[in-house]
């Protein structure tokens, strides 16, 4: 999306996939460090190229997350407001840290990728509502699939690294989450 029409195909692999020295991972590595040139540094130097090459594409470390935020999300869809939060949650937990990533971008203001987001989330509810209660129901999904997801990423990546086991059922209890948001938007139609 937004990276890969820059030229730049690797940095989302890279950013997201690449084990920092202190094994956070390479995204947490990127959100954590100070907007400063030294992470650019880092990043370019593990993608083979200059940074200021780094800087003709990317302008700085918000448009990094921004940009890797936005290639995260791009491919979201669904006919319905519970398909298409189950594809953004299996969007954000097929990258490493993508939820928090995808968090950390879309918070940026004017985020065009948020509207985006938000837009694709209100044509998937029931046509038949009226405008303003089919955006309610869509950022109350969104809402709950970034933040359920989050939650759910950052607790499996604690019990990987402590050998836990959990018997949540993070799927199932995002399902009755967005049936709820589905009952409510019918029943404030009824009023």
């Amino acid at each position: 999306f937004a990276v890969a029409g820059r030229g730049e195909r690797r940095i989302d692999l890279l950013v997201l996939s690449h084990r920092d020295s202190d094994h956070t991972g390479g995204a947490a590595a990127v959100l954590a460090a100070p907007a400063d040139n030294a992470a650019a540094c880092r990043v370019a130097s593990s993608l083979g190229v200059a940074p200021g090459a780094l800087y003709w594409h990317i302008a700085n470390k918000q448009a990094l997350i921004a940009a890797l935020a936005e290639d995260i999300i791009a491919p979201v869809a669904g006919s319905t407001l519970e398909e298409i939060s189950l594809h953004l949650r299996e969007l954000l937990l097929a990258r490493r840290d993508g939820a928090e990533v995808a968090i950390a971008g879309l918070s940026q203001p004017d985020s065009q990728a948020w509207d985006h987001l938000v837009a694709q989330f209100s044509s998937a509810t029931c046509p038949d509502f009226d405008a303003a209660a089919r955006k309610a129901a869509a950022l109350s999904a969104v809402h709950l699939v970034l933040g359920a997801t989050l939650l759910e990423q950052s607790q499996r990546q604690l019990l990987e690294t402590t050998g836990g086991t959990t018997a949540a059922d993070y799927r199932a209890d995002l399902v009755r989450g967005v049936r709820i948001i589905n009952a409510g938007l019918q029943h404030s139609e009824a009023d």
